[in-house]
């Protein structure tokens, strides 16, 4: 039996396109590294998948592309300081494009939010800090799914959830 959500996936800082971007992540190629992006996606996508982007998706118009290119179901874009494209580039591969909202009780957003705002919500699912940089990543209530984190793949909602609940019951 599917349980609900198991198709609600989360990712950020895919950084289609982005020279330096595949560089610092190890790959050889731009083609490289989009290439081992995009298969994460292809792994967990259906015609009933819905994938949140947080932000950072392409550095180009053929990165955003190519991920237009792969799409099953339904793609929410949440805008990260990366993503310069005029908005009528990212409404022809996302169904939504936002800035900031809730879902199920999480604030999502691209960068982490402040902490007086998680103000009644259980946490903020982000992205935006890479490994390596100089900020560290952050502890809960605060959960990144920046693909540097994650082997290139999108995270399931499910497993976030579990995640939290876990802390909540240690941390009682």
């Amino acid at each position: 039996m599917t349980m609900m959500n198991d198709n609600v996936f989360f990712t950020s800082d895919l950084h289609l396109g982005h020279k330096f971007g595949a560089e610092v992540r190890g790959f050889s190629s731009v083609e490289e590294h989009d290439e081992a992006v995009l298969n994460g996606l292809r792994e967990v996508m259906t015609k009933r998948t819905k994938i949140f982007f947080l932000g950072d998706v392409a550095f180009t118009r053929r990165g955003l592309e190519k991920l237009g290119e792969i799409k099953k179901g339904s793609f929410v874009l949440f805008m990260g300081n990366h993503d310069q494209l005029k908005a009528v580039e990212y409404l022809k591969v996302f169904d939504d494009v936002k800035a900031f909202a809730k879902y199920r009780n999480f604030w999502i957003s691209h960068a982490p939010i402040h902490p007086q705002e998680m103000w009644r919500c259980t946490g903020n699912i982000h992205g935006h800090i890479h490994n390596g940089a100089a900020t560290p990543p952050l502890p809960l209530p605060y959960f990144n799914v920046n693909v540097d984190f994650h082997d290139y793949h999108p995270i399931p909602f499910n497993e976030i959830k579990h995640v939290f609940e876990q802390w909540e019951k240690d941390n009682v």
